[in-house]
């Protein structure tokens, strides 16, 4: 690695530069991570600040702890964008599949960001979905957005869909000219998307206005049966137990790892 006046007036970006030349050349690397077919060459002291996943894999909480090779159940294409984004603090798409659409990848960036957690680069994902997601003029790309938007992401996560929806909402009659797009919308999403469009908008969905419209006399008879054994309320009970950190799973029963938990 050269060093430069700039570089030594900047101790930061010298320390970029370092961390850059040790994902390239893999030097002083102490772990092995293990994706499909591709093995990546890593760093715990790298890794363990920006990531609470890795915190605990290398902690000794978990099997992994102590080995010098894990086993991990990533595509190794996104995880590449992942690794690079611990050592450089940029988000690059290089790794993309050519035939893969531009939103779906990303959508699948902001799902092993959040795995991880790796707020950064899950933020860094969204902004670029945001930019990249046009159904106005890609359609096809918009598609693949919404069903790997369902398939991936978690149901309490509205991060997304508050840029999907309003997209939807803005080009709806675009979407429902194309016989492909409005099979998805009517058919195999329209239960899940009218959930995700309660979330995003409840006011326009009249969510709020049905909640609201339920009155202390037509409720309370009920309140003695959601009563448990210790007298708390059995729905406070199920908003905390959702809360939680637990494992979470998506569409079809996808693990969806261990990373934030909106709600």
């Amino acid at each position: 690695m050269a060093y430069s006046k700039k570089t030594a007036a900047n101790p930061a970006s010298s320390l970029v530069l370092g961390a850059k030349e040790l994902l390239a050349t893999a030097i002083y690397s102490d772990i092995t991570l293990v994706c499909g077919d591709k093995q990546f060459k890593a760093h715990r002291s790298i890794l363990h600040p920006q990531s609470s996943v890795f915190r605990k894999l290398f902690s000794g909480n978990y099997k992994e702890d102590g080995q010098k090779t894990i086993q991990l159940d990533d595509d190794p294409t996104t995880f590449r964008v992942l690794l690079n984004f611990f050592y450089t603090f940029t988000y690059t798409d290089n790794s993309r599949p050519p035939t893969e659409p531009l939103s779906a990848f990303t959508i699948r960036i902001y799902a092993i960001a959040d795995k991880y957690d790796v707020p950064p680069l899950r933020d860094l994902a969204a902004q670029k979905l945001r930019s990249v997601c046009q159904p106005a003029t890609n359609l096809d790309d918009y598609i693949s957005a919404i069903q790997t938007a369902d398939e991936l992401t978690n149901p309490k996560d509205t991060t997304l869909w508050e840029i999907l929806i309003p997209k939807m909402i803005e080009n709806i009659g675009v979407l429902l000219a194309d016989p492909r797009s409005r099979e998805v919308i009517t058919e195999t999403l329209n239960v899940s998307l009218l959930g995700h469009l309660a979330r995003v908008h409840p006011d326009r969905c009249g969510v709020r206005q049905h909640q609201s419209a339920a009155s202390p006399t037509q409720t309370g008879g009920d309140e003695d049966d959601d009563q448990d054994e210790n007298g708390e309320g059995g729905e406070d009970g199920d908003d905390s137990a959702s809360n939680s950190n637990g494992p979470v799973y998506g569409r079809g029963g996808r693990y969806l790892g261990t990373g934030r938990r909106l709600g």
